[in-house]
């Protein structure tokens, strides 16, 4: 996560910079600057926990998915046995 927390607060920047500035005077250029720096620095921590905690819900579902066949004949194994 720490090699991504730069290449994330650029893109974030620079999407919101791109968004911002369409819609402002030349002259607020400066106020669009700070105020992408500030979104960016308070809104960054969020961005990473929310990625983590999308990309850990994924791979509990992926492996959920890949053991569940095994799962499934385990559960059949012991039914037969018990009978």
């Amino acid at each position: 996560m720490v090699t991504c927390k730069e290449p994330l607060r650029v893109s974030i920047g620079n999407h919101l910079r791109a968004l911002l500035q369409a819609s402002v005077s030349e002259s607020q250029r400066g106020l669009v600057e700070h105020a992408v720096q500030a979104v960016c620095t308070d809104n960054l921590d969020l961005a990473c926990t929310f990625i983590e905690r999308t990309t850990t819900d994924k791979a509990i579902s992926l492996t959920d998915e890949a053991l569940a066949a095994a799962l499934e004949a385990r559960i059949k194994h012991r039914e037969v046995r018990n009978y």
